[in-house]
């Protein structure tokens, strides 16, 4: 007999639950039934589970399915709580007693939005896959000038390609005197990168033959006062100008800005910032 006779019969209707969590690699299976069950060759463990109606609306972000669960469940108290990006997500089946497994229907797939914790219960609930379309991604923000992150990602650049090799002779741990950093203009590795054995140092000044640096840098300082001096490597910065993405890094491929954007609302004459 199949589901679909199952369903419609009055008589042979036997119908079970099938639930299956899963958050990274841990996964935990449960069933409406009394004894255990092996379905998809997996192992769903019976547990006193209810839930409650699956509805589908017009406003998807409302639709919630809501499961019961023992107060002493540990993946329920799991779930109490529970914040970070991973989430909890959810596959639930129904068949019917004696039907193979390719018979059970999928009833609801989405994740666990919260556990709600209560005397007799812990109601854990969920809300559709479809909820997914309503949330909001990282959006870009228009700017004229570039918001990639200089020699990461979609900027492109190779910063060994921009790199000058130096020694740093004098420090008191975030001044750093560089005799190659007087071969360039004041300002020309401001935001830049000093590189020290691996360990980076974000550049906020630069200054003839002086490299001021966000942090100090660990391990710096010791190697000065055993060697007399550090070799290093430093990268030019970016003001995220048009100008000198062109100039300096001929990257200009690669300009994240919008340096056109009108300064002013050409319908109502406002700004456009």
């Amino acid at each position: 007999m199949s589901y679909d006779a199952r369903e419609t019969s009055r008589d042979d209707a036997q119908p079970f639950y099938l639930f299956e969590f899963t958050r990274g690699t841990q996964v935990n299976r449960f069933t409406s039934t009394v004894d255990s069950k092996i379905a998809f060759g997996e192992t769903f463990f019976s547990s006193a589970i209810s839930h409650g109606k699956i509805t589908t609306g017009g406003q998807v972000a409302r639709d919630k399915f809501e499961i019961d669960f023992p107060p002493t469940d540990t993946f329920a108290q799991s779930q109490i709580g529970v914040r970070g990006p991973q989430l909890t997500t959810l596959t639930a089946w129904r068949n019917h007693e004696g039907l193979a497994d390719t018979e059970a229907r999928v009833i609801f797939k989405g994740r666990v939005i919260a556990g709600k914790p209560g005397t007799d219960k812990i109601v854990v609930v969920c809300s559709s896959i479809m909820s997914a379309l309503k949330d909001q991604g990282l959006r870009r923000r228009i700017l004229r000038t570039c918001d990639h992150v200089l020699y990461h990602g979609a900027c492109r650049l190779n910063r060994a390609d921009f790199e000058i090799a130096g020694s740093i002779t004098a420090s008191d741990g975030l001044t750093h005197t560089i005799a190659a950093a007087a071969g360039e203009s004041d300002g020309y590795f401001s935001s830049g990168i000093l590189d020290f054995g691996g360990v980076t140092g974000f550049i906020i000044r630069h200054q003839g033959n002086l490299i001021r640096t966000r942090a100090a840098i660990p391990g710096l300082l010791d190697e000065i006062s055993s060697n007399g001096s550090a070799a290093v490597t430093i990268a030019p910065g970016c003001n995220r100008s048009r100008g000198q993405c062109d100039s300096r890094f001929n990257n200009l491929a690669n300009f994240g800005g919008f340096p056109f954007i009108p300064e002013k609302d050409s319908f109502n004459g406002s700004s456009s910032f």
